[in-house]
């Protein structure tokens, strides 16, 4: 790093998992403040679960039907590394009972949309 740049936080929530959702800069990064109306929860969770087990998205399945289990790379250790992720974009707290309940993508993306709309209530 050259010298008098400070070095910024980048943030991973992608674009298309905002859509219009109110997003505030702080001095660590960006963190989002989302309507959860106007989240797009399957594109967090697919770009969380890519990143956690290190996946190029454009080359692996990642449907609503996909198992969990079935992915590459996944382990207990990738599963808790994206989910601690969705849990500090959206600010909240998943229950482990539910996140063992989810079988699928789309299983896990209801979850968590679920339990997003009810920590804003």
């Amino acid at each position: 790093m050259r010298a008098g740049r400070s070095r910024r936080a980048r943030s991973f929530l992608p674009r298309s998992a905002l859509r219009g959702a109110v997003v505030k800069r702080m001095y660590e990064g960006i963190v989002m403040v989302a309507e959860p109306a106007r989240l797009d929860y399957l594109e967090l969770v697919r770009d969380a679960l890519a990143h956690a087990l290190d996946l190029d998205r454009d080359t692996t399945d990642m449907g609503l039907e996909v198992p969990l289990t079935g992915m590459p790379n996944m382990s207990s250790l990738a599963m808790l590394r994206g989910m601690m992720f969705i849990e500090s974009k959206l600010r909240i707290e998943l229950e482990d009972d539910q996140l063992v309940d989810a079988r699928t993508i789309g299983d896990l993306a209801k979850m968590i949309e679920r339990q997003h709309v009810e920590a804003a209530a």
